[in-house]
């Protein structure tokens, strides 16, 4: 209906992005392929089980300090520019990018984890909030709880969208027009969600 109204009032055409993951799927991925969608990769469909567990050795002086047990993080799988995934709690997986590798059992984030979830799944500790934030006396704690032996995790691979950005820039160069649907939750949660990762580098790209 929207392409329609489009097309008929500014005589332009939408040519929406999709999921590559969903042109997979015999009836979406034919019926999308008919209206010249613009796949885009996602590295949270590529993820996968890593061996090992994982903790943070000092979450308030060094947060960016991740550090394994039994794994191998100069293996293949793991890459700069690549996510650590955390297991789901709530529907939800916090993930980090990995900024570099610094040996089998430890690597340098980008950015911290964020939240006193991903936290406590990090350093079996229970005296941070949701929010991240620490009860009274807890930021002068350092490392993990005791006995705590680590989080299961997968890795997200990098993904080059190289190919993403020229059929976006042709799309535009020819006149069309790109479309992106808000990202929401479900019938039972109708507030929007953050764009994912990959949507938000493209829409970086597309700006500079």
């Amino acid at each position: 209906m929207l392409m329609r109204v489009v097309k008929k009032e500014a005589d332009r055409r939408i040519q929406f992005l999709i999921a590559d993951k969903s042109m997979k799927r015999r009836f979406i991925g034919a019926m999308a392929g008919l209206t010249g969608v613009v796949p885009v990769g996602r590295a949270m469909d590529m993820t996968k089980t890593a061996e090992g567990k994982i903790y943070l050795p000092d979450p308030i002086n060094d947060p960016t300090l991740l550090r394994g047990v039994g794994t191998n993080f100069e293996d293949k799988e793991f890459q700069v520019g690549g996510s650590i995934v955390l297991p789901k709690v709530d529907n939800k997986a916090a993930s980090a990018e990995i900024l570099e590798i610094k040996g089998p059992e430890e690597i340098r984030l980008k950015r911290g984890f964020k939240g006193g979830v991903a936290m406590q799944q990090l350093t079996g500790r229970s005296d941070m909030t949701k929010d991240g934030t620490f009860v009274n006396g807890a930021e002068n704690k350092k490392g993990v709880e005791e006995g705590f032996e680590g989080s299961a995790f997968k890795v997200a691979p990098k993904l080059d969208q190289t190919e993403v950005y020229d059929a976006v820039h042709a799309v535009l160069h020819h006149g069309g027009s790109i479309g992106i649907f808000p990202e929401g939750g479900s019938h039972d949660r109708t507030d929007l969600l953050p764009l994912k990762g990959e949507i938000s580098q493209l829409l970086t790209e597309m700006q500079s």
